[in-house]
């Protein structure tokens, strides 16, 4: 932790010239190490990278606590680590009736499962990809109304919970949507 912390207060006078707007901190899977991260730094990180992978639970375990904090998501790995799910008979079945490509209809996935607080990181170099991923965003934008219907089928949260059932063995991957619908529905007095 040291390390980072020296690291750390480098790039905060980065933000303090007006060089650099704001910082973000990548691999943070421990709640502990995160804790003290975040209770000793001055300028607190606005962005996590986290590996979306069962190997670490999808980045579950720390999910709640970046929301609490406002700090913004961005899920790497999402393909590279998640072949099956891409292969998967549901996002086949999803993913035609969408006019998407598998892997379009995991990005779209991810998309919706953030609620604008989630978002992929998409490490593609190639064109064609690049612009089939920017594809995806559309679905969300409310640009093209035809679309709103493939949203609220493939997207809403009870659709959501189903297919991160299926294909992630997940079905709580997405439960914050109902600590989000708790939170409008009983706000704190």
């Amino acid at each position: 932790l040291e390390d980072v912390l020296r690291a750390w207060a480098v790039m905060e006078s980065y933000v303090d010239a007006g060089t650099v707007r704001s910082l973000g901190i990548t691999n943070v899977h421990d709640a502990e190490y995160f804790d003290r991260f975040y209770e000793s730094v001055r300028i607190k990180p606005k962005v996590v990278q986290v590996r979306f992978h069962s190997n670490r639970q999808f980045g579950m375990p720390m999910r709640r606590k970046f929301r609490e904090l406002g700090i913004v998501e961005q899920l790497f790995w999402i393909l590279t680590g998640n072949g099956h799910a891409i292969v998967h008979p549901a996002t086949k079945a999803a993913a035609a009736e969408c006019a998407l490509t598998p892997q379009q209809f995991i990005y779209g996935f991810i998309l919706a499962m953030g609620a604008g607080r989630i978002h992929p990181l998409i490490g593609t170099t190639n064109r064609k990809h690049m612009v089939q991923d920017l594809e995806v965003a559309k679905y969300f934008d409310g640009a093209v109304p035809e679309r709103k219907l493939y949203v609220e089928r493939w997207f809403g949260k009870d659709a959501l919970k189903e297919f991160a059932g299926k294909v992630f063995k997940k079905p709580d991957l997405i439960t914050y949507l109902d600590d989000d619908k708790k939170k409008k529905d009983h706000p704190a007095s």
